[in-house]
């Protein structure tokens, strides 16, 4: 269990979820999770809902949004910066893009949205009153990531110069990153689009992933053994995709 009040820069602090149908994702998530969560109506952005563990006073998880426009859902991942533009402009000059310029959000913080070389978006925070998840590393809650890429060594060149990451070849094949002596995520070879998935953990990845498929997922893997655990891969009803993890 890993309680956090802070992130350093350069850490993934946050995941969310894109969804066109946010009230389906809500029962999805909370029969599955035990997330509950509470809205928040934001001024210059449309309304934005916290998932927490537990009732509204559990630590926050992650945070969704509607997207009405779009046919699928998606999740994505946040990185701490102290300096966005500083950081934005690394961005671009290492082959990615800015989608959306640095931004306030309310009193929660400030948001900069890019995309990778290889297609991937992610977001990048300056907190304000919003640090990040309050909670990791516990069954229901975020405790790894993982980049789906189909060119793993530009996408790490790409991310240890924008970040300051450290590249990690471990003995089994997998690339992973580490920052300031902590585990970051690792990157997977992929033939399709490039994304960040999330791996969100269990007590019991079999257990869970029956009960995803009861509750109506449009694709559940069947469990397996991993490095890091027994795994399986989840896509909720409206398409987005993420792991659940039992760890070793």
């Amino acid at each position: 269990m890993l309680r956090m009040t802070d992130y350093p820069a350069g850490m993934p602090s946050w995941v969310e979820l894109a969804t066109p149908d946010p009230e389906a994702a809500r029962a999805f998530y909370g029969d599955l999770f035990g997330w509950g969560g509470y809205r928040l109506s934001l001024d210059s952005f449309s309304d934005y809902e916290i998932f927490t563990l537990g009732d509204v006073q559990g630590p926050e998880v992650g945070g969704m949004l509607d997207f009405s426009d779009s046919p699928t859902a998606s999740w994505s991942a946040y990185f701490r910066s102290d300096e966005l533009e500083q950081t934005t402009a690394g961005v671009v000059r290492h082959g990615g893009a800015e989608v959306l310029a640095p931004a306030d959000v309310a009193n929660l913080g400030r948001i900069a949205i890019c995309v990778d070389p290889q297609g991937a978006d992610f977001a990048l925070w300056r907190p304000y009153d919003l640090k990040g998840a309050g909670a990791m590393n516990e069954p229901s809650a975020l405790c790894h990531l993982e980049l789906l890429s189909p060119d793993p060594a530009r996408s790490d060149g790409f991310y240890t110069a924008v970040f300051g990451w450290t590249t990690v070849r471990l003995p089994d094949g997998r690339t992973t990153w580490h920052h300031l002596g902590t585990d970051v995520g690792d990157v997977t070879a992929h033939d399709g689009p490039a994304t960040w998935r999330p791996y969100f953990q269990v007590a019991d990845c079999d257990a869970a992933a029956a009960r995803a498929r009861r509750l109506g997922a449009a694709d559940v893997t069947p469990p397996s053994g991993t490095p890091l655990g027994r795994r399986s891969i989840v896509t909720d009803p409206a398409g987005a995709t993420f792991a659940i993890l039992e760890p070793r």
